[in-house]
């Protein structure tokens, strides 16, 4: 039986890292913070006492060379495993005031491309419990980079809360809701979010209205892990097929299996009526996508069903948390690295022997033609897994796929019995994994959500490729 460590040590004389290289996060702009006291020089506090305050500054450290430290530090502590593990899995002592109301902000993204937000904070926040979150994606992308601040915010009071927070981002020719960059955007902005409020991380969800609800499917296709669950109002999954679009990557239906989602298209729609909608629907249908479809025969372009339909997505969104380790999951992709939900990594593609054959319908009947047509183009080979997890056994069956990796998570798995990794039907793991500080701390580095960490990830040789 073997015995394997989750990640190597890096060997320079700046100490341990994570991932073998020094520690680099993704610098965020944030209020300060208070941290926890410090430890005299030369002491050593007690071992609880420096996850404690080590982890509180990894969390809601507002300096990348703050977080950095204090990362450092935690892998530099010898501190046992399971101390540091429920240090980071514990609550960190939020601000006790941060601001609340509408707060217009931004951040700023690659390039240096500034991206503009809103967030709406209720009044009565308590630092005490944890918030759900509802991301707004407005409609009308095909415009220069905003200046107003909120101007593309539009009746907000629809969907303000004190129940929960509200985000609105911004969406723009240049950054429009189908391009990666507003994956990445979103998801900083989340993060950032996190920072600063104790938000649920298991009710984060994300309605789009038009091009916005084109920009939900989006999401849900190419990035799904942090969502719980997608609402596309007035939006059409086409229009991630179009060139003239030009939405980046490939949309997978079966993508779709991993969150739910609530759909509503009217029939008098002069974009995109119910009856251009209902064969993607039919698709969704076929391939097992969960989704509540609400048709409404008399509306038009507009939001007019919205009173009607209140309780049902009031009702939807509190019916569906996020499970942030499934059982069961599917993905495919072709970018390797960034193909990744929640607990796979697609990290190489190729046919390999002996892989298996999982089957997916691309066509939909639209109305008028009588032939059927593709429904998302795939010019690039891709890589696909179907993944469940059953005690410490995974079963993966794969195509297209030569590498992947499985993220462990000592929430979901037994550290100290032996895990077994079958893929289409041959062993390709069988031991005890030994759980990795490095792996813990870059993994929640990457997320930076309490919910989801992983102890080890294991690299998975498919097969000998053709």
């Amino acid at each position: 039986m073997r015995r394997v460590v989750g990640a190597t040590r890096g060997s320079g004389s700046g100490g341990r890292s994570v991932g073998g290289a020094p520690l680099v996060f993704a610098v965020l702009h944030l209020a300060a913070t208070g941290v926890g006291a410090q430890t005299p020089a030369g002491t050593r506090a007690p071992s609880q006492e420096i996850p404690a305050a080590d982890a509180r500054r990894f969390w809601l450290g507002v300096r990348l060379e703050q977080r950095d430290a204090a990362a450092q530090r935690l892998l530099d502590s010898d501190i046992p495993f399971g101390e540091l593990y429920a240090a980071l899995r514990a609550d960190p002592a939020y601000p006790p005031d941060p601001p609340t109301g509408r707060r217009d902000l931004e951040r700023v993204g690659a390039g240096g491309r500034l991206y503009p937000y809103t967030v709406l904070v209720p009044p009565t926040y308590d630092p005490a419990r944890a918030y759900p979150v509802l991301f707004y994606l407005h409609g009308g992308v095909a415009r220069p980079a905003w200046t107003e601040a909120g101007g593309w915010w539009r009746d907000y009071g629809r969907i303000s809360d004190p129940d929960r927070i509200v985000v609105a981002p911004a969406a723009w020719s240049e950054s429009s809701w189908w391009h990666e960059s507003q994956i990445e955007n979103l998801d900083a902005i989340l993060r950032r979010l996190g920072r600063e409020y104790r938000i649920d991380r298991n009710r984060v969800h994300v309605i789009g209205i038009s091009d916005g609800g084109s920009g939900v499917y989006y999401q849900a296709f190419r990035a799904p892990t942090p969502w719980a669950s997608f609402l596309a109002f007035i939006g059409h999954p086409a229009v991630l097929s179009s060139p003239r679009v030009g939405a980046e990557g490939q949309m997978y239906v079966t993508n779709l299996r991993n969150r739910p989602l609530f759909l509503v298209n009217g029939g008098r729609d002069r974009l995109y009526p119910t009856r251009s909608v209902e064969p993607f629907i039919t698709l969704f249908r076929e391939h097992d996508v969960p989704h509540v479809y609400r048709p409404q025969p008399e509306a038009g372009h507009d939001l007019g069903w919205l009173g009607g339909e209140a309780a049902r997505i009031d009702s939807f969104i509190a019916a569906t948390p996020r499970d942030p380790l499934p059982d069961r999951v599917e993905w495919e992709s072709e970018a390797p690295g960034r193909g990744r939900f929640a607990w796979i990594v697609i990290d190489e593609l190729g046919a390999v022997d002996g892989e298996a054959t999982l089957p997916e319908r691309n066509d939909v009947r639209l109305p008028g033609d009588p032939a059927p047509v593709l429904a998302f183009p795939h010019p690039l080979p891709s890589g696909r897994v179907v993944a469940t997890r059953e005690g410490n056994t995974f079963r993966l069956e794969t195509t297209g796929v030569r590498r992947l990796r499985v993220l462990v998570s000592p929430d979901e798995i037994d550290l100290e019995r032996p895990l077994r990794v079958e893929v289409n039907g041959r062993v390709r793991f069988d031991g005890v994994v030994t759980p990795s500080a490095e792996v813990l701390l870059r993994w929640a580095a990457r997320d930076e959500d309490r919910t989801m960490l992983f102890a080890a990830e294991l690299s998975i040789e498919v097969a000998t490729p053709n």
